[in-house]
């Protein structure tokens, strides 16, 4: 072994080298493991915080003409408790009445299908019988008046009931409705504490940076996020709105039971991005089956429901918040798809909001560029990271700004 000179520097000793990718794609598997089991104490909590950003501008301008913050906030929280009543109550005559006459609804549907079944089975009888005649002439010579055999015919088949798995769903469903009322009661009570504070959750958050350029950097992605969502919220509610009551219209106009149903339904489920509107066409189909004797009014009744929504999901819609929240759609879909598997239907109702929190966070985070060029739409270019050399867009509210020491 060579000893090394005197004036020589020893190597230093380096820290093993590990892929950054799978540090990366560890922690990915942990959080997405953590999101899906805390899911019961995690979506009361942001559905709480997306909301609180959505008043927010309510709540200042509350503050600008002399109401109290407690008044204001108490004010949000029960109207969006009574509008979520009414959505409820409006729900709640139908569906009693669906699960009473549940096992007469489903023999109805079995006997339909059976007949449908039974249908498609005589066509497919009457095809291979001509197409085996087809293929097997009579030799020459045989006598003409000797019948073939005729196949031993099937055993009829039982009716199709589909009793047993609704009653299957309706009982879980009432086993999982105190769950969902205590996380209801949960988002209203954090919400309204959230909005009673005012912008103290803001100061929190500015007051954690260091100097004056990350804490405005900080203030403009709150605000952006705000701005943000409202603009998503107030166009989406007004685009439902509309939508379901041209749907209650079509549907009165077509005969279908209780009208009233099927525009809170299409108002409700049009919140769900591409989902909303395939669980709507099913939900129209089954009851116009249901309700109408053989197919053509069921037929115009879906034809009138695709008509409906496909206005609004191709034109109206991409007009009036595609402008403002211009997100990639691809990206969009698969965010939707993954917050459904870990959060079922209340993760296809925040994936879009906080696909719009996630893209202006990265918009202002140097680093994340890349990732809100992805997240952007077509014709919408992300905002660079902000610098010293960005003009200044707004300036920081009048709060105490120094981060508090103890």
């Amino acid at each position: 072994m060579t000893d090394l000179p005197d004036n020589a520097i020893a190597p230093a000793a380096t820290a093993p080298n590990y892929p950054r990718w799978a540090v990366i794609g560890i922690f990915l598997i942990m959080a997405t493991s953590a999101v899906s089991v805390a899911r019961d104490f995690l979506m009361p909590v942001v559905s709480s915080c997306l909301l609180f950003l959505v008043f927010m501008p309510m709540m200042r301008r509350a503050r600008q003409v002399g109401i109290p913050r407690a008044l204001a906030a108490a004010a949000i929280v029960i109207s969006m408790v009574v509008f979520l009543s009414v959505i409820v109550a409006s729900l709640r005559g139908p569906a009693v009445q669906i699960v009473d006459n549940f096992p007469e609804i489903s023999h109805q549907v079995g006997r339909k299908l059976s007949d449908v079944i039974d249908s498609f089975k005589r066509l497919d009888r009457a095809v291979g019988d001509a197409m085996q005649a087809g293929d097997s002439p009579a030799a020459p010579g045989a006598p003409a008046d000797i019948a073939p055999t005729p196949a031993p015919a099937a055993p009829a088949d039982a009716p199709f009931s589909l009793a047993d798995l609704g009653g299957a769903n309706v009982l879980s469903m009432f086993l999982t409705a105190p769950t969902i009322l205590a996380q209801v009661l949960f988002t209203a009570i954090l919400l309204y504490f959230l909005l009673a504070s005012g912008d103290m959750f803001y100061l929190k958050i500015i007051q954690s940076f260091s100097n004056i350029r990350q804490k405005r950097d900080a203030y403009r992605v709150l605000r952006r996020i705000e701005t943000g969502l409202g603009d998503y919220f107030g166009a989406i509610t007004l685009i439902n709105a509309v939508l379901g009551v041209a749907v209650g219209v079509a549907m009165w106009l077509l005969g279908m039971p209780v009208p009233v149903m099927f525009a809170v339904l299409t108002f409700v489920l049009n919140f769900i991005p591409f989902v909303g509107a395939i669980i709507g066409v099913v939900i129209v189909a089954a009851v116009s089956l249901l309700w109408f004797d053989g197919f053509t009014q069921p037929l115009l009744v879906m034809t009138a429901f695709l008509v409906l929504t496909g206005i609004e999901g191709q034109f109206v819609t991409p007009l009036m918040v595609s402008r403002k929240v211009q997100m990639n759609t691809a990206v969009l879909f698969i965010a939707v798809a993954f917050w459904a598997w870990l959060w079922s239907v209340m993760g296809m109702l925040v994936a879009v909001p906080l696909m719009v929190a996630i893209r202006v966070i990265a918009e202002h985070v140097p680093g994340m560029g890349m990732v809100a060029n992805f997240l952007s739409g077509e014709d919408d270019k992300p905002l660079p990271p902000a610098g010293d050399d960005e003009p200044e867009e707004e300036a920081l509210p009048p709060m105490d700004l120094a981060p508090r020491r103890a």
